[in-house]
């Protein structure tokens, strides 16, 4: 019988109270105030948003009452007689103004809310819609830190394990290192190491609970590359990517009803209708849900980035890690477009990184880090790459080259 969350929470191992969760190496620069990007700004107060579980059942039922009244409109149009049909056409017209009026009503309430629950994103300030209060989207992530510990079970790796260690002393590291950002307290920060060696992931739920497998820790090739890994992840809890990509999901989703509901009123039979919905909502996906998930690891990226170089990481190992990452994709799998991903590409990434590499070398002067070694990651990688791609074609040229046929007289004889 497994055990429950709440223990095997405690094996998993808590960043607990406020001297073991900012232990770490000594913070070296409080504030950059040369950089207004390390500040955070805060959100003006605005009305209490709906609770969440009021969203979550909003979502489904709104979708498929949206197919419902499309379906009971369609086969109730079909089978009003030809008189009646005008009847309601006229009936339309004649109350036009009422309708031109409660549709301005709803659209004005609507962007109201819209409007009154926008927000200004930490870090790089920027604007965007959030239907829930952090409070509330971290007991919603709390939840779902009870179902993993759960689910991994005996995996979970016990405190003092060799490979739990690491993560502590990395993650402990950029704590305190970025410890002068507010929203670092707010987090109830603790650690998770999952034994799983084919799994190379990691990730930070919104509540600060962060998990990582064995398999990320094999990828990893340094301490370096595991806090540039952790940083991204972080930095999408510090953001609050999360309850951002809820509260956008679901907006969509809402804004979507009457344009489904058209779908089912107006096609002629289900079989269309359903295959306009299926077109309808991947174009929107492809359209709007892709390219905003991307905008936001490419957010996390730099601002991970930023956090590792406060805590004196090599920030140069993180376009080093993209490489290899590009590099495993394209020999196991094969390279997927960007556009059909909800992550930028590997390349792309390490090209960013590689660009940011100098601003961040500069704020890691700032934090008196110690000088960046000789030895540059990127470039080491990219002769292992190519000796690699050498060695690959070679083992290619000679399967491809044609076995002698023994000789005829002498196989004879």
């Amino acid at each position: 019988m497994l055990c429950s969350a709440r223990a095997l929470a405690r094996r998993a191992g808590v960043l607990g109270s406020s001297q073991a969760r900012w232990a770490g190496p000594t913070q070296r620069c409080a504030r950059l105030q040369a950089r207004p990007c390390q500040g955070f700004s805060t959100s003006s107060s605005r009305p209490a948003p709906l609770p969440p579980v009021v969203w979550l059942v909003l979502r489904p039922i709104s979708k498929f009452m949206a197919v419902l009244f499309g379906r009971a409109y369609r086969k109730w149009w079909r089978a009003l007689p030809h008189d009646k049909r005008a009847v309601f056409k006229e009936s339309v017209q004649r109350n036009r103004k009422r309708i031109i009026v409660v549709s301005t009503a709803v659209a004005g309430l609507s962007l109201h809310y819209y409007v009154s629950h926008l927000q200004t994103t930490p870090v790089t300030g920027r604007t965007r819609f959030v239907a829930f209060t952090p409070e509330q989207f971290d007991k919603i992530s709390q939840e779902g830190f009870d179902q993993m510990i759960e689910e991994h079970g005996a995996s979970v790796l016990p405190a003092g394990h060799e490979a739990y260690d690491a993560v502590v002393r990395v993650a402990n590291r950029l704590l305190a290192a970025n410890a002068d950002l507010d929203e670092v307290h707010d987090k109830d920060w603790s650690v998770t190491v999952v034994d799983d060696e084919d799994l190379v992931n990691a990730y930070v739920l919104p509540c600060g609970k962060i998990f990582v497998f064995t398999g990320m820790l094999e990828f990893c090739t340094s301490d370096d590359q595991l806090g540039c890994v952790l940083g991204h992840e972080m930095a999408h809890s510090l953001l609050g990517h999360g309850g951002e990509r809820f509260s956008r999901a679901h907006l969509i989703d809402l804004m979507l009803i009457l344009p489904l509901a058209a779908i089912w009123a107006f096609l002629p039979n289900d079989g269309i209708s359903a295959f306009a919905h299926w077109f309808f909502r991947t174009t929107v996906g492809l359209l709007a849900d892709m390219p905003h998930s991307r905008e936001l690891e490419t957010e996390a990226d730099e601002v991970g980035l930023r956090l590792a170089a406060k805590g004196c990481f090599d920030v140069r190992e993180a376009s080093a890690f993209w490489a290899k990452m590009a590099l495993r994709r394209e020999m196991e799998d094969g390279v997927s477009p960007e556009w059909l991903s909800t992550h930028p590409a590997d390349e792309a990434r390490r090209e960013s990184i590689d660009r940011q590499v100098p601003d961040l070398q500069r704020t890691r002067d700032l934090c008196q880090c110690a000088p960046l070694p000789d030895r540059d990651p990127r470039a080491e990688f990219e002769q292992f790459r190519q000796r690699l791609l050498e060695e690959k074609a070679a083992a290619r040229a000679l399967m491809a080259t044609p076995l002698t046929k023994p000789d005829a007289a002498r196989s004879g004889g």
